[in-house]
């Protein structure tokens, strides 16, 4: 029997109650009737509606029927269509659903996309590659529209002769025999690394504890940067070390011995030494694979070297009077300088002079 008091079906606000006898109807729609009552009472309510009505179910039912489709697939199909997304398109799509979002900032998505551009920047040994994304594009922009900022490194009581850095950290090499490494966005000093008894000319960062450099002492020292100390010092080259590079547990130095060494940092080994330069070696490169090592020398030439075997590749006889200064090398090219002059070479074919500088 019915009693007078409305009966809540909805949890709506008070005042989108429905009146008392329409929640009594929905009460018997909801609780009591079967499918066969439920659908006669439709069917006569839909018979009475006017247009409007009908129009207003229509749009209500049509948004009703749209379904998230990636929301239904299974995680890997799901990542299959996201990662025909652009990258803007991704972050969008981020903002969709909680699932979405995982989906969207899911890693190995973001590290497909790092491989579709070209990486100017460390990846670091557990890399969050969404991040890594987005540093790299904030570093291309920046260099782009020349956006920087200016901080000062004070402390060297001599001429500065090298930098490297990491994420966080600068280090400086200096003619006063030190090193030091300071906090590359605020420009406080860290630390003061002693022990060369010369000037220092190359430094390359190995680990986030290790640091590694080169002196015309002709020795290389690995630093623990949590203790300020010499954790090691690598003796072979019998003159100034002019130059480092690093690629994963190696090291290659550059001398005035007229040599390259290879060094297995982690073992404190030497593996080859690199023979066949008539001068001082000033500068060094490794190929992003490491298979190639690119030395510059005093001799005038450019000579590409195989890191497995150490053996010699081939000479490239780049200037005709003066010292190879510099040398890079990248996805088959190199680019290298003498005199005030920059070559850019693929193999060793020249394939353009740029001569813009004065000195």
């Amino acid at each position: 029997m019915y009693t007078g008091e409305s009966v809540s079906v909805l949890d709506e606000p008070e005042t989108s109650r429905l009146p008392v006898e329409a929640s009594q109807i929905m009460s018997w729609y909801i609780e009591q009737w079967n499918d066969t009552k439920k659908n006669e009472f439709l069917h006569k309510l839909l018979l009475k509606l006017d247009p409007r009505q009908h129009y207003f179910i229509s749009s209500y039912l049509s948004v009703k029927h749209h379904k998230d489709i990636v929301g239904l697939l299974p995680d890997h199909l799901a990542l299959k269509i996201l990662q025909y997304l652009s990258p803007k398109e991704l972050l969008v799509a981020g903002q969709v659903s909680k699932r979405w979002s995982r989906l969207a900032n899911d890693n190995a998505l973001w590290r497909a996309k790092c491989e579709e551009v070209t990486l100017e920047i460390p990846v670091p040994s557990a890399p969050i590659w969404k991040r890594v994304f987005k540093d790299n594009l904030y570093l291309r922009l920046n260099w782009n529209k020349g956006f920087y900022t200016t901080v000062d490194f004070r402390g060297h009581t001599h001429s500065v002769l090298c930098v490297t850095c990491d994420d966080d950290r600068l280090a400086s090499g200096s003619s006063d025999k030190t090193i030091k490494v300071w906090d590359i966005h605020t420009g406080h000093l860290q630390h003061t690394l002693r022990g060369h008894t010369k000037g220092i000319w190359c430094l390359q960062f190995f680990t986030k504890l290790l640091l590694v450099s080169g002196s015309f002492d002709s020795t290389i020292r690995v630093w623990n940067l949590r203790t300020g100390t010499t954790t090691r010092t690598l003796l072979g080259h019998t003159g100034q070390i002019w130059c480092l590079k690093r690629h994963g547990p190696y090291i290659v130095s550059g001398s005035q011995d007229k040599t390259a060494k290879v060094w297995d940092i982690g073992r404190s080994l030497l593996v080859h030494t690199l023979v066949g330069h008539n001068a001082a070696v000033f500068s060094v490169d490794i190929a992003e694979d490491g298979s190639l090592i690119i030395t510059g020398s005093a001799d005038r030439s450019v000579r590409l070297w195989r890191s497995t075997t150490g053996q010699l590749v081939k000479v490239v006889w780049v200037s005709p009077t003066t010292s190879i200064m510099a040398v890079s090398y990248s996805h088959g090219y190199f680019a290298c300088s003498y005199d005030g002059t920059i070559c850019l070479y693929k193999g060793t074919k020249l394939v353009k002079t740029f001569t813009e500088h004065r000195k």
